[in-house]
């Protein structure tokens, strides 16, 4: 079978930590594989410095990247790990005040081993890591990692290879239907078949890990709705997903009559997003400021059509083309392109896969990826003081109901539209990087600029 598709349904869909999957998992994952590599290569060092720069350098604190790094330092792992160690790891280093690494012990009294620079000249991305390890004053070890979004990490070197790299067709999704429709095969069967050609793994295996994939979902979404209490930062934000879900529940007003899918997907969406804004685990999708939509969606939709855990891998899958479609052509990194990148994808993926459940043709499920991406051109990153709560966890809820709406409405259409998916997504990376960096996850401008 030819590769039409380049990327795995899990370098997208994956376990993650919130708050920002380019700015608290990747950097998490950075410091684990430096870690991994001093210790592989029994380097001997006695300092050792992480640059922040770009727009890790403007958000990084926010984001608890320092935390993560701290994590990951110290050999935790992002997806085994207990979540309230992770969290602690910083208390708990400079409790003990030593920093173990293979066969070297390095005193710590503060973070200033962690330094933040706002300067973006000459990166080669705006979420740029620089890791240096010393010994007697000389650098030893020298290496930058990068963060191009959805917790992805790449050495610079690699990046730099990966850019120049022209052998990989860009995926599109025009090309992939009329694929689908020449070998006479419906795009699920693609997804899957290309997914085992791609990595080797047996469809039932694939199957099975899209099972674990939305476990971690749903579990995000009731661990959150036992939750209350003011979220961390400084905002005094209070979790409501709990509180909004027995209001709903319970009234029986003419707004509660308006579209109770809508209203369930919503509160579902602020409980997982709730959930990664507290430093929550949950699952990429396609970025951790971006996960709630779909498991709203996806949540909502399980108990309104009564789906099987099969329903949910499969829609998982469909959701994941459109997501790696847009990694392939564009990016989903909010530094890079913006909120479009993020909560924009993400109501792509959801409408795409509400379409699928709801019996919608192939190209019904492209039309629906196509129009729910194209009405959040422009969205801009511009979160309050650098936290992911406002507008992000809210953003997410109203995503939820415009991925559904829109489904409806392309359902309701004859399968014809102007713009295919591809253009719109080439459109969402030319408009990113007509933005501003102020509208990119610094929290100079917009919103953030406004509160303060």
């Amino acid at each position: 079978m030819t590769q039409i598709i380049n990327r795995s349904i899990f370098d997208l869909l994956k376990v993650g930590i919130g708050p920002s999957s380019s700015h608290t998992l990747a950097p998490m994952k950075m410091a684990l594989d430096f870690r991994k590599h001093l210790i592989q290569k029994n380097i001997i060092f006695d300092e050792i410095e992480l640059i922040l720069k770009g727009s890790f350098g403007f958000t990084g604190e926010s984001h608890m990247t320092p935390n993560a790094l701290i994590a990951g330092l110290v050999g935790l792992d992002p997806v085994l790990s207990p979540i309230k160690k992770i969290k602690s790891a910083t208390k708990d280093l400079l409790d003990e005040g030593i920093l173990n690494i293979g066969l070297n012990y390095i005193k710590v009294l503060n973070r200033d081993f962690i330094k933040f620079s706002r300067n973006f000249k000459d990166l080669k991305h705006p979420n740029t890591c620089q890791f240096i390890a010393y010994l007697n004053g000389q650098k030893i070890v020298d290496c930058s990692y990068l963060s191009p979004g959805g917790g992805v990490i790449l050495l610079e070197s690699d990046f730099e290879l990966q850019t120049e790299d022209t052998s990989l067709n860009k995926s599109s999704f025009s090309e992939i239907l009329i694929y689908c429709k020449e070998n006479k095969i419906s795009l699920l069967e693609l997804i899957y078949a290309q997914e085992e050609s791609l990595t080797g793994v047996s469809r039932v295996e694939i199957i099975r890990n899209l099972e674990k994939i939305w476990y971690v979902m749903e579990s995000a979404i009731k661990n959150s709705l036992k939750e209350e209490g003011i979220l961390e930062g400084g905002l005094k934000l209070e979790r409501r997903a709990k509180k909004s879900l027995t209001r709903l529940s319970s009234n029986t007003d003419k707004w509660r009559k308006l579209a109770p899918g809508m209203g369930l997907a919503g509160i579902y969406a602020l409980a997982v997003s709730e959930e990664n804004a507290s430093g929550g685990r949950i699952i990429t999708a396609p970025t951790c400021g971006a996960s709630g939509l779909v498991p709203g969606v996806l949540y909502m939709l399980k108990d309104s059509f009564n789906l099987t855990n099969r329903d949910m891998s499969d829609a998982l899958a469909i959701a994941s083309l459109v997501g790696n479609i847009v990694v392939d052509r564009a990016s989903i990194s909010g530094a890079e392109v913006g909120c479009q990148g993020e909560v924009g994808v993400a109501c792509s993926m959801g409408a795409a896969l509400c379409t699928f459940l709801s019996g919608g043709s192939d190209i019904q499920i492209e039309m629906s990826a196509e129009s729910a991406l194209e009405h959040y051109l422009g969205l801009t990153c511009d979160p309050i003081k650098g936290l992911v709560q406002i507008p992000c966890i809210e953003r997410n809820a109203v995503g939820a109901g415009t991925a559904i709406n829109t489904s409806y409405l392309i359902m309701s259409s004859d399968e014809k539209h102007l713009i295919s998916f591809d253009s719109c997504v080439d459109t969402m990376m030319r408009t990113g990087k007509d933005m501003s960096y102020k509208y990119k996850e610094t929290s100079e401008g917009g919103l953030a600029e406004t509160y303060c």
